[in-house]
Order: C-alpha cells, then structure tokens, then sequence
C-alpha cells in the first residue's frame, strides 16, 4: 500500500482521531481483561490485511528500500538536521510512511532544559512547520517535541495543549500526534501528557531501564499507556537499539528483539517505533539489531501474524498449564514490586483462522502445556513441541495458526 494511506485504518480508524480529543475505547490489554469471550461464541470478525506500524528512528535514505522489503512501513522521526522534502520524497518513493519531528527545538531543550514561549508565538511557529508540509503524502504521524516533557510543570503541559491543538487545526487530515516519554514512567505520570495526543508512546528499552533477565517488564510497560489513554488513544511500542548489551551474543539479540516485539503486540501495542537507525559511536552491534528487527517485521506479515494482533478478536478457549519453570516473574517498576506471568498467552480469531501466540518473558526455560492442544501448524518462532507439551527458551515466542 502507498505511503499516506496504510495509516488511515490503523491510525485514525476505530479511534476516531478526526476529533482531537476522540471518544474512549476499550486497550485490548488482555492479561488483565476480566474476561473474554470463548472462541466458538458468534460468527468469526473479517479478517483485515493492515500492517502493523513498524518505524525506525533516525533511519538513513540509504536504508529505506531494505527497510520496506523487510516490511517496515514507517521512517523518523530525525532529530538533526529536521527531514527536508527531499527526505520526503525518498520515503514516499520507497512506499514508506515518514513521523516527521516538529515542535520546540531540539538543541534548545537540549541545551536550556526549559522551555521559553508564548502561545501566539507557538501557533505561529508550530502552525508554519505544519504548513511548510502538510501536503507531503508521505507523512503519517508528527511527532511533537521536546522529548520527556515534565508532566508536574503546568506551563510544559500548557505548552503541549496549545501545539498539539495547533496541528490538529492545520492538517485537514487530521494525522496523529505523538510524543515521547521516559521508560519509567507509569499510568499517572504518563496521563497528563497523553491526554493531549493521539498516540502514547514511551521507551521500552528493556535492557537500558535494567530489565534484562525479566523482560515482562515490556507487559507492564504497554499497561502503563493503556491506563493513560483516556481518550482512546492508540499505544505504539518503543524498543531499544542503541547501545552494545554486556555479553551477549547475536542469538541473544535476536531473542530479545523477537520477545520484545511480540511481547508489546501480545499486550495490546498496536504500533513499532525503533529507536534508532543512526549508526552512533562505538555501537557495534548496530547490524545484529537490525537484522532483528527485520526479521520481526518480516515474520508479522507472514501468514497475516500481524494483522491478526491487531484486528482478530481476542477470545480464550485453552488452559495454559506450567509444567516444569516459574509461572511468575517478578521486576520492580515505578519503585513498586511487580508480578505478571511468567508466559503470556493470547488466542485470536478472525475469518482467516485461530492462533495462540505465546511469550516466555523471563530468562528460564518453560515448558507449558495447552489444553486443548492447537490443531494448527507452528509458524513462527522457536519451541520444541513433545506432543501437547511445548518448552520455551528464554525469552522465547512462538505462535500457531490453524485455518
């Protein structure tokens, strides 16, 4: 699908994103829905072919063709210099969607940590940036800075109210409007801010925030924006790729990008923005990162596992039984002790089929047995299957899909 119209679905659809301030619906945040509908209840949805929106930070034109093969759909946001239309064009050429960065300057924030402004002056200024593209096909989101805005600062969320509202004045077509927050933030920190966007977004940088042997920490994360988004806001995921991991092999890359992913997905993200694609000093495991993610992406088109995520209905109609490894994983978040399972396990249905999708989010082998077993064929990740009985590795994802 061209660039400029796979995000209509997806982005603005079902939220209502035409009103800046949408109307509530319901996160799919299934490990803590009370309860869902068995599978066999009531003719099966339409199955829906949209791609799941998947980003690279910061990626180089030289990337984007590769980067569209491997079935990303979006590029940007860029920090410095700020995308010109030629970037515009190498994006759209490629059939790749572009967030494009607008707002308060990044160096200023950078360099001050404090924001200088006036509203006349900022719907000027933000309604010119949105002017000077507004009719680039390409883009499909802004994002809105500075970064981390500080949710106790009444003028920082003033300032927000007024940009956000600006864009949404000049872009008849009403693109979403995102920004980022920090990886720690919880529910109630990350609402003052989301309630002026139309996606929530924070950090999900798994082994940066200090989650690497407890990676269901990503669970909790894609809670915390749920819990924020009051207004039916969408919540996209934001995964590390920026620094060398201590130890760690490319298998363990790979692990984690493919747990981190599906881990988010699985939660009720509906959306991928990677951070980043430049290639900063002394990161030499660049290449092992992205040929990860990649391979995510890939594998999310493959036989509709994506689109599946974020259009089948969610529904239960196995038990899931730990046989031998933890059944929990706990992790301290927001300076509170945390528990969530130790294998998440979401089924979904549409008219193309059934699928169980299962996440190991700890670094233990468990095995698990699924009662009834799934009739369909394994067509994504790593198990091994001993008849009803399927043990992950650390970190593991697997799914099945039986038409």
């Amino acid at each position: 699908m061209a660039a400029g119209s796979w995000w209509l679905p997806v982005l603005m659809g079902a939220c209502g994103l035409a009103d800046p301030r949408p109307h509530a619906v319901a996160s799919p945040v299934t490990s803590r829905a009370a309860m869902l509908p068995r599978c066999d209840a009531g003719p099966r949805p339409a199955a829906v072919a949209t791609a799941v929106p998947f980003g690279l930070f910061s990626a180089a034109p030289t990337e984007f063709h590769a980067l569209r093969a491997a079935g990303f759909t979006m590029v940007g946001p860029w920090y410095v210099p700020p995308p010109d239309r030629a970037l515009l064009d190498a994006a759209h050429t490629e059939g790749l969607g572009v967030v494009y960065p607008l707002g308060y300057p990044h160096e200023s924030w950078q360099r001050a940590h404090t924001i200088a402004w006036d509203e006349a002056q900022t719907r000027a200024e933000v309604g010119a940036m949105v002017d000077a593209v507004v009719d680039h096909p390409a883009i499909v989101a802004w994002y809105l800075g500075p970064e981390e805005l500080r949710y106790w600062k009444p003028a920082e969320m003033a300032y927000l109210r007024v940009a956000a509202a600006t864009i949404h004045a000049r872009d008849p077509q009403r693109r979403p409007v995102l920004s980022y927050q920090a990886n720690d933030r919880d529910a109630q920190q990350l609402a003052p801010v989301v309630r002026w966007l139309d996606i929530a977004a924070k950090g999900t940088y798994v082994n940066y925030a200090g989650h690497r042997e407890a990676r269901a920490w990503v669970e909790w994360s894609v809670e915390q924006l749920a819990d924020a988004s009051a207004h039916g806001q969408r919540q996209w995921l934001l995964p590390e790729m920026f620094e060398d991991p201590a130890g760690a092999t490319d298998d363990d890359i790979a692990a984690w990008v493919r747990h981190d992913v599906l881990a988010g997905l699985v939660a009720g993200a509906d959306g991928v923005l990677v951070y980043s694609g430049w290639r900063r000093p002394g990161f030499t495991r660049y290449d092992a990162y992205l040929d990860a993610y990649r391979g995510v992406a890939t594998a999310l088109g493959e036989h509709g596992l994506g689109a599946a995520l974020l259009h089948a209905r969610r529904c239960s109609s196995r038990q899931l039984r730990i046989v031998d490894g933890p059944s929990e994983v706990q992790f301290v978040a927001a300076g509170r002790a945390q528990t969530r399972a130790s294998v998440h396990h979401v089924e979904l249905v549409d008219a193309d089929g059934h699928w169980d999708v299962l996440v190991n989010g700890t670094a233990d082998t468990i095995t698990v047995e699924l009662t009834p077993p799934p009739g369909g064929a394994w067509v994504y990740g790593e198990a091994i299957i001993d008849g009803a009985r399927l043990r992950l590795s650390p970190w593991a994802v697997a799914a099945t899909h039986e038409p």
